[in-house]
């Protein structure tokens, strides 16, 4: 889909080895909440292998939850190697109990470009917190940066104003997953990749801030890209990364660390992304 040759996985055992090594990966660092996207299901592209079934047995002991945002009975593209059927989605786990879970559909392109985007949303779970408040984890996947400024001004849009809602009841929000958008201030590849958008900063609401933004500059660069280009095999000297993975937060949340897991992309063309972060005036 990003002009490389396959769209379907090397074989079902690469898709177990990719899908575990991605989940053990993850397990290793012993998280309180973990955020998965492009789960399938039930997926050509995957050989029809359930990979949220294999990440809900790496993570045994944490509620879930889970929410479609593909299902498309079948796509003749590319005409050489069909994506086929998907069924996918994004998969939240947590340890502590989950109150509540619900999805939201997000703005998407109309007309054709509609078959080719996934069915974007973002899954809102809820943690209660013991002042009476609630934590709210909003786990996104937005569209793909190639999208005209209407969908992703509708999408972000949507987002803050819900986010700002739950920041004036008193709750603590946290917003994570692949945002398809430049999650620096700055591409470090310069203008020859601009359709990489700059994350709107100027869209969040009052009192909310990229993660990214509470680090230094020398973290900054010192920090992995989260993601790559699957133009060409994996090639540290010429692929091109950016950071479209990340974190928003509230002002009554504070962001001790982040940084991306390099994992030379191993398991995916994503790098895992930890945040670790406080609720103020909760946890000491």
């Amino acid at each position: 889909m990003d002009g490389g040759k396959q769209s379907v996985a090397e074989s079902p055992e690469s898709v177990v080895a990719c899908a575990k090594g991605a989940g053990e990966e993850i397990a290793e660092i012993s998280p309180d909440f973990a955020l998965f996207q492009e789960v399938d299901l039930n997926s050509t592209r995957s050989h029809h292998i359930n990979e949220y079934g294999m990440l809900k047995e790496i993570f045994p002991a944490q509620d879930t939850t889970f929410a479609v945002n593909y299902d498309s009975a079948y796509l003749m593209v590319p005409p050489w190697e069909p994506h086929g059927k998907s069924l996918s989605g994004m998969a939240v786990f947590s340890s502590y109990p989950i109150e509540s879970a619900i999805r939201r559909s997000l703005p998407i392109q109309e007309g054709f470009k509609k078959l080719l985007d996934l069915d974007r949303c973002y899954q809102v779970v809820k943690i209660p917190v013991e002042n009476g408040k609630y934590l709210c984890l909003y786990h996104v996947h937005l569209s793909a940066y190639g999208h005209d400024d209407s969908v992703r001004a509708g999408q972000i849009g949507m987002l803050a104003a819900d986010m700002a809602a739950e920041r004036e009841k008193g709750n603590y929000v946290v917003c994570g997953g692949d945002f398809n958008h430049e999650m620096r201030e700055k591409s470090q590849e310069g203008e020859a990749y601009s359709w990489a958008h700059i994350f709107p900063r100027e869209m969040l609401p009052e009192g909310f801030t990229v993660a990214m933004d509470t680090l230094t500059d020398e973290q900054k660069a010192d920090m992995p890209q989260s993601t790559r280009y699957t133009d060409i095999p994996y090639d540290p000297e010429t692929s091109f990364q950016a950071t479209v993975d990340g974190f928003l937060i509230s002002d009554n949340v504070v962001c001790e660390n982040l940084e991306v897991i390099d994992t030379g992309y191993e398991f995916s063309d994503h790098n895992p992304l930890v945040m670790t972060f406080q609720l103020k005036e909760i946890l000491k």
